[in-house]
């Protein structure tokens, strides 16, 4: 991620390395003679210092975040093994090549072996590539460390914010089973729907303390979640849910798909038999696939806010970073999500 603030420390620092090796040449000119100004020293310092940042941003950009990322490895040992003449080649194209044809003159000799000024450079270039690694590898530790500390600080709010909502679950769990006990022998239709809420009240208040559940209490609840609609709209409510589970004992993060049934059950359209909402889950040994397909409604059915995909993305950012992908997308009157999580 671009962090512009980072950008300016690294541009300020290349300068000032550029004006201290000047201020060395002006102030201590002891190659200076016929043949060599200062302009001339400053222009092969010019020209030094750019291959120095080409071999650090080589290292820094590409070759270390490639491999901690561990996807294209061939690509990037392939740059690793390139790495020592990347500093050559800069060097080589401005102080041979470059000076040469606008201003008339090189670094080196045009009697000076290709084997010579290739160990000469690469020998020049290694402290970029040190200094590119430990800068790196700083930067990288200071990150993880203010993430640790501001997932710390997430999870302390999150669990303030569940002691303070604690009482109304315990509260409405204990009121649902009083209304049903005295709804029931009026409405079988009431009392249905009573005692659904009442598991799904059941299922939030010890899952929520939980990291993880198993995935079949999650389709429970969902499957509760879903009735609720069926018995609210009856005859007028039309979604599929599938699910094929091969291990039933695999776990995930508790409460981690209702969002995205809520989303498609607000937004979408639920009452023409046509375009039913589509709701897949797939449970593998190694991942877990859910899909959601709904048509968009364009009316407006509940006016409350929900959990929002926004804060769904930033819960599967803290609990599976780099096992998730979270794919959404809106085509034409359709709008569609596809997750999928890597199981740990």
């Amino acid at each position: 991620m671009f962090n512009k603030k980072l950008a300016i420390y690294h541009i300020c620092g290349w300068i000032v390395y550029y004006i201290y090796s000047v201020l060395g040449i002006y102030f201590f000119p002891g190659l200076e003679s016929e043949d060599t100004s200062i302009l001339y020293m400053c222009m092969l310092q010019l020209s030094y210092t750019i291959g120095l940042i080409s071999s650090f941003y080589y290292v820094y950009a590409f070759i270390l975040p490639g491999f901690f990322k561990k996807k294209h490895l061939t690509l990037y040992i392939t740059g690793t093994l390139l790495l020592p003449f990347v500093f050559v080649f800069v060097r080589y194209m401005f102080e041979q090549v470059f000076y040469p044809a606008f201003w008339g003159f090189r670094n080196y000799g045009i009697d000076t072996s290709t084997r010579y000024y290739i160990l000469d450079n690469i020998y020049r270039g290694l402290p970029a590539i040190a200094i590119s690694t430990g800068v790196w590898g700083m930067e990288r530790s200071y990150r993880q460390e203010r993430e640790k500390k501001q997932l710390l600080r997430e999870r302390e709010h999150a669990e303030l914010a569940f002691l303070r909502s604690q009482v109304n679950p315990h509260f409405l769990y204990n009121i649902l089973n009083y209304i049903y006990s005295i709804v029931y022998p009026l409405s079988d239709k009431a009392g249905n729907a009573i005692i659904k809420l009442s598991l799904m009240m059941r299922y939030m208040l010890p899952e929520m303390q939980e990291d993880n559940v198993k995935v079949i209490d999650e389709v429970k609840y969902l499957e509760n979640y879903i009735s609720l609609f069926r018995l609210r709209f009856e005859g007028r409510f039309f979604l599929n849910f599938n699910c094929v589970i091969a291990d039933p004992a695999k776990q995930i993060a508790p409460l981690l798909l209702v969002p995205f049934v809520e989303n498609a059950i607000k937004h979408g359209v639920t009452d023409d038999p046509s375009n039913p909402i589509i709701i897949e889950l797939k449970v593998h040994s190694s991942e877990l696939t859910f899909t959601v397909n709904n048509k968009i409604s364009k009316n407006q059915k509940d006016s409350s806010n929900g959990i929002g995909l926004k804060n769904v993305r930033r819960r599967l950012e803290l609990i599976y970073p780099d096992s998730y992908n979270l794919n959404i997308s809106e085509e034409g009157d359709y709008y569609s999500i596809i997750l999928t999580v890597a199981f740990k």
